[in-house]
């Protein structure tokens, strides 16, 4: 299937939620097709907050990657936003202490082509269906093992960023023997520990005369 639908308060048997979200890879404007359950059928499982780790500081230029909860994320989010005053009211939580206690996960998989030698851009692609413009209706949380990202989904389909410094970031595929190469280091072998948190990365830029392209590199496994 090329779309999974995403909600934590969809009925069984039923395609409709109060925060239903369709979400795949999106590359070159492309939805990719995904490995998973069917939608009517999907295993899923609760996670207490507390317990999921979320790595933070990416938000900051310079800043020093470190982990919290989500819970701890939920709770002190201005503290994760490159300008905390752009969330605009008084509040500084996220997080509802008498519902929110677990998180509904499920799995999935996604294949991403990247040619040999060379790389893929992409991004986490969403469409809401309670979104529209100027009527934002869900918060998107991207976790990776080099920072974490919330976007506001103010329309119904959009493309999800990587939190450099303030700065959004398309995310860039490499294939894990080409960055061995660039390392000189054997191609051959499993994926390491420090390969599989994805170090190093790195950010490229690129530069036009009326736009400035960020761009977060992520090493891939090879099938």
């Amino acid at each position: 299937m090329s779309v999974s639908w995403e909600d934590n308060g969809r009925f069984k048997g039923s395609c409709w939620g109060p925060c239903i979200s369709d979400m795949t890879l999106n590359v070159l404007d492309h939805a990719l097709p995904l490995v998973r359950h069917p939608n009517f059928e999907d295993l899923t499982w609760d996670v207490p907050m507390e317990k999921i780790p979320l790595v933070v500081g990416n938000e900051i230029k310079g800043g020093q990657l470190y982990t919290v909860t989500l819970k701890e994320y939920l709770e002190n989010f201005r503290l994760y936003l490159h300008n905390p005053q752009s969330w605009k009211g008084s509040k500084t939580s996220l997080y509802a202490a008498e519902r929110d206690s677990h998180a509904l996960m499920s799995s999935q998989a996604c294949f991403l082509p990247v040619p040999k030698g060379s790389d893929a851009t992409f991004n986490v692609s969403i469409f809401n269906y309670q979104s529209y413009s100027g009527h934002p209706a869900v918060l998107a949380i991207v976790a990776t093992s080099q920072g974490t990202s919330a976007q506001v989904v103010q329309d119904g389909s959009q493309k999800l960023y990587f939190n450099k410094s303030g700065e959004k970031a398309s995310f860039i595929g490499q294939r894990l023997s080409d960055n061995r190469k660039e390392r000189g280091v054997a191609t051959e072998g499993e994926m390491t520990k420090e390969e599989k948190q994805q170090v190093p990365s790195h950010v490229c830029t690129t530069h036009t005369p009326h736009t400035h392209t960020h761009t977060h590199t992520v090493i891939l496994n090879e099938a």
